[in-house]
């Protein structure tokens, strides 16, 4: 084959139209990790990544005059909309050229890609083995329907091959850090930590803080394990991944983490599991590495309430001195019967557990919680607001997000959603434009007064946590008035913020008014 390299696209995770910048520590692992089996059939891989990229349109465009094929991945939100506006961008410069794409909603309505994005082929779940075997049919000038694991359109009608089996990472190339220059990324995060700095400075999305006294930055993030054996039904893992769990060893973890700061040091290390801490012997035995090899790191990953509630003191011990600052957990709700209904079954006082023995640690427990299930109680929704205050006031190292429950295709709730009146976007592009999850967009779903609570909430929370930047005595003094509503729960007419809003509505005016000239 002439041409035998592959143009990769990472679309934009947040509206750049919008302002919105994305910590730059989330690396493109999703099509970095399907870049293992091209490199070692001798493809060349042009990966580009929206995030880095001024014009990233240009530069596809550019990479794709003398590719053989263009490959794409998204999870749901905006990349959806980007990556589809720039799949058909592609297609009609090169109406030729094979359009690939993948990726956990993909995945879960390939349906919408093949008809709406200009795709002539989605894999289904993993696609390292698959990915493989699509670029040697391209090479053979094979059709693909014999390759387990993708969704085809032929005569405008989607078809399902077998699917593909979950294997291991013993099956394919550890992920290739070479495919992106890691040094563009630290120039973006050292950028982003300016901005975000400065007097006037806006937020950067998804950016974990530093801890106290130490810098997470420069920082890279990793997928160390694939799946998830949770059963949650409000989750499209367990249709994508069949609940299976599959993880790099330790001491393979270790080896590339050490190789990758020996060529570009970092101080941060972020993992991008759906579960990382399904294996305490695995746990254990990465805190113990990172302490005996003298990696000295702070990182943030994922860990189950169960899980944690079921590691050793020991454990604990070493994930507190090996580094980790923040846990991701999903707690969900408060109430025992939802968590029945959605196959969580984190019992009450489990969440609290859990929160404690890492907060005595020093380790921030990043708890999220959804209201708004399809046939959820008022009751059941005022729970968890309830718990998620009091996590929030109680605990010095925690950090709480109360999200509404939005259907996810592929999900076991999703038809749930649907009887119950939800109406989905119909486009891919749609499904781009809409998501957002401090946006409730199922109407009707929360009871009004939930809702005013929830959105005040939402709107105390960084003010308790101290994140808001203004005078030094008056961010103590509404600090202070934040966390008192957050340990009472009166969210009524909370005037002081009110009035502080409006006094700098007023300022800005004045400080923007034309002075006439002198």
């Amino acid at each position: 084959m002439k041409n035998r390299k592959i143009v990769m696209y990472l679309p934009h995770r947040g509206d750049p139209d919008k302002g919105e910048l994305i910590s730059a520590d989330l690396l493109p692992l999703e099509l970095m990790q399907i870049a293992g089996p091209a490199l070692q059939r001798g493809w060349k891989v042009e990966l580009v990544d929206a995030l880095i990229e001024e014009r990233p349109l240009e530069r596809v465009l550019a990479a794709c005059d003398d590719a053989a094929v263009f490959c794409s991945s998204c999870i749901l939100g905006y990349q959806v909309f980007d990556g589809v506006s720039v799949s058909n961008a592609v297609r009609e410069r090169f109406p030729h050229l094979p359009i690939w794409w993948g990726g956990w909603f993909p995945s879960a309505v390939p349906e919408l890609f093949l008809q709406g994005a200009a795709a002539d082929a989605v894999c289904m779940g993993q696609g390292e083995i698959v990915f493989g075997e699509m670029l040697d049919a391209l090479e053979s000038r094979q059709p693909l329907d014999a390759i387990k694991g993708l969704a085809l359109l032929r005569d405008e009608h989607v078809i399902f091959t077998p699917r593909q089996p979950v294997v291991g990472f013993e099956s394919f190339p550890i992920c290739p850090f070479e495919t992106i220059d890691l040094q563009r990324y630290y120039a973006e995060q050292r950028r982003q930590c300016a901005i975000e700095s400065s007097p006037n400075g806006r937020g950067i999305r998804h950016r974990f803080p530093d801890p106290p006294g130490k810098s997470a930055y420069p920082a890279i993030s990793y997928h160390s394990s694939f799946g998830c054996p949770e059963p949650c039904t409000f989750c499209n893992s367990p249709g994508v991944t069949e609940r299976r769990w599959k993880m790099l060893p330790a001491e393979a973890l270790l080896d590339h983490v050490q190789s990758i700061m020996q060529k570009d040091p970092f101080t941060g290390l972020r993992f991008q599991d759906a579960n990382f801490g399904v294996s305490e012997k695995r746990t254990n035995a990465f805190c113990k590495g990172l302490l005996e090899r003298g990696v000295r790191i702070t990182w943030h990953t994922t860990i189950e309430i169960k899980q944690i509630n079921q590691y050793s003191d020991e454990t604990m011990d070493l994930l507190r001195d090996s580094g980790l600052y923040i846990v991701t957990t999903g707690v969900e709700t408060a109430s025992w019967e939802m968590q029945q209904s959605i196959g969580k079954r984190i019992k009450p006082g489990e969440a609290l557990k859990a929160v404690t023995r890492m907060d005595e640690r020093g380790i921030v427990a990043g708890c999220s919680y959804i209201i708004g299930f399809p046939g959820e109680s008022e009751d059941s929704m005022r729970q968890t607001l309830a718990e998620a205050r009091a996590i929030k006031s109680a605990f010095k190292h925690a950090s709480v997000d109360v999200f509404p429950y939005r259907p996810i295709p592929g999900a076991a709730l999703w038809q749930d959603a649907l009887d119950k009146g939800y109406q989905p976007p119909t486009t891919a592009a749609d499904w781009g434009r809409m998501f957002e999850y401090k946006v409730d967009s199922w109407k009707g779903a929360i009871p009004a007064g939930v809702h005013h609570d929830w959105s005040v909430f939402n709107f105390l929370a960084p003010w308790a946590d101290g994140h808001v930047k203004c005078n030094p005595v008056v961010k103590r003094l509404l600090q202070g008035s934040a966390r008192w509503r957050m340990r009472t729960g009166n969210f009524q007419l909370p005037l002081e913020f009110k009035v502080y809003h409006r006094a700098r509505q007023l300022l800005d005016r004045l400080w923007s008014a034309p002075t006439a000239a002198g």
